[in-house]
């Protein structure tokens, strides 16, 4: 069990920077760790992520919505803002933002 354990760690920690980039974020964040547990099916972390109601779709939504609501608390509104929502932009509240702020100056 310990060695599974240990390759699964091994697998699952190479992910993070692979879903950083495909969600064109310049940094990685806990979230893309998160997300490389639910993305590799069938260890642990990913079975008792479903167990619990989430898979990748739901953690990607609840990623938008915490990212959504941080920007309400500053008076900030993604919806008054004309982005375009095209490739990796459209699946992270966060390449929308580091998009943004790159275009503007």
């Amino acid at each position: 069990m310990i060695q599974k354990l240990q390759r699964e760690t091994r697998l699952v920690l190479e992910d993070p920077r692979e879903v950083a980039q495909e969600l064109e974020s310049a940094t990685l964040e806990a979230e893309h760790l998160l997300l490389a547990v639910a993305r590799r099916r069938g260890t642990v972390g990913q079975r008792l992520l479903e167990k619990l109601g989430l898979g990748e779709a739901e953690l990607r939504d609840a990623v938008a919505a915490d990212f959504t609501q941080s920007l309400a608390a500053v008076g900030i509104r993604l919806a008054d803002f004309d982005l375009p929502l095209s490739g990796g932009l459209a699946r992270t509240p966060r390449g929308v933002h580091r998009r943004s702020w790159r275009s503007s100056g």
